[in-house]
């Protein structure tokens, strides 16, 4: 039976499947939005203009697609989530035991690139740059409290304040607690979605704020980022993930 509560915040502590999100989401890199969120990230640092030292990526979830083609171009690589549970799958990614494969995901990237790499070898020269797993709460001031880290070179992001946001002013302030994590000139890429409330996990409903697209470009305009790239692409009729209207990739950088 279907969970009709709208499940946010302290929830992710206690009531989110990592498991059903992997099964659900990170199965097929040809269902649903994958492919416009692999594409994105790819074409963002195809270039090789995006890169530094340290990558932060900002609610990783159990899955780390949005550091497959980002962690060639940094040094070193921190993950950072709010539910313990999703840091427990990104620990086990990193010491190599668990059953999921991101092989299909690497596959697609590499295809991408137009590389002959191997997934595997991808995958190891990612967990090799991991340099942490850490705690992140966006709703507070400093959101890594206890630990300390200074702002970084490069973040990534995908569907994340939306998850957190529940309205407008908070949006904005998870934005400002972001864009506070970059060194000056340092780079955002993220995937996110535009519109809607609400999306899927097994049978649980999970907010999602639905906001518009010049609601989303005025609260990192507002955050001190110069808007570099946007793009949206509409939701398809047959997605019954949730009922997101579009999902967006933006580039940015801090001014």
């Amino acid at each position: 039976m279907t969970d009709l509560r709208l499940l946010h915040g302290d929830d992710y502590n206690t009531l989110f499947d990592s498991q059903a999100y992997l099964t659900s989401y990170y199965t097929d890199p040809m269902s649903g939005v994958m492919p416009f969120v692999l594409s994105e990230f790819h074409e963002a640092f195809a270039e090789g203009n995006i890169k530094g030292g340290v990558l932060l990526d900002i609610g990783t979830g159990p899955t780390v697609h949005s550091t497959m083609s980002a962690s060639q171009h940094c040094d070193s690589v921190i993950l950072a989530d709010f539910s313990p549970t999703n840091r427990g799958i990104l620990a086990q990614w990193h010491n190599r035991s668990l059953s999921h494969s991101f092989d299909k995901h690497l596959e697609f990237v590499l295809k991408l690139e137009g590389s002959s790499e191997i997934p595997s070898v991808r995958e190891a020269m990612m967990r090799n740059k991991v340099a942490c797993i850490l705690h992140c709460d966006l709703r507070k001031d400093d959101p890594f409290s206890p630990n300390w880290l200074p702002p970084v070179d490069v973040i990534t992001s995908s569907h994340c304040l939306e998850s957190v946001a529940v309205d407008v002013p908070s949006y904005e302030y998870c934005a400002k607690r972001v864009a506070a994590m970059l060194k000056t000139g340092g780079h955002l890429v993220m995937v996110g979605c535009v519109g809607g409330s609400y999306y899927m996990v097994g049978k649980r409903c999970y907010s999602s704020y639905g906001m518009t697209g010049l609601e989303l470009q005025s609260a990192w305009k507002k955050a001190g980022l110069q808007i570099m790239k946007w793009k949206e692409l509409a939701s398809t009729a047959n997605d019954q993930s949730g009922d997101i209207y579009k999902y967006f990739s933006l580039v940015a950088r801090k001014i």
